[in-house]
């Protein structure tokens, strides 16, 4: 498998979901459960699911199981994917990533945006 093979358990998680394999409120399975699924480690798992986090797929809480978010919050993105995927492809110049680093210091979902780049070298 390619290195980010975290989006490819991103976009099937997020598959499964629009198709309501895992339905609104349902808990999805362990990090665990995940890992052996997709035959690839925990820190890949972790990646995808911060993904599905941030795009508003899945709710996440320390300690307790991740659950699928009200479909209502899959459409209210800081960034839609596409964009996200063109930050991934370093399609941005360096001052369009700065500015959208100075604007993730106001916003806290933004933040976590940035937070998982640079968590992936991204920036």
């Amino acid at each position: 498998m390619n290195e980010n093979k975290y989006y490819a358990v991103y976009e099937d998680l997020k598959f499964k979901i629009k198709k309501r394999e895992y339905k609104e409120y349902s808990k999805i399975p362990s990090e665990n459960q995940l890992c052996n699924l997709y035959s690839c480690s925990r820190a890949t798992i972790r990646k995808a699911l911060e993904l599905l986090s941030i795009f508003g797929f899945i709710e996440r809480s320390q300690g307790r199981q991740t659950i699928v978010s009200d479909s209502k919050n899959w459409d209210k993105r800081l960034l839609t994917e596409e964009e996200y995927k063109q930050l991934v492809l370093f399609s941005m110049t360096k001052e369009e990533i700065n500015e959208i680093i100075k604007l993730s210091k106001k916003y806290s979902g933004l933040r976590k945006i940035i937070d998982f780049w640079n968590s992936e070298n991204l920036i």
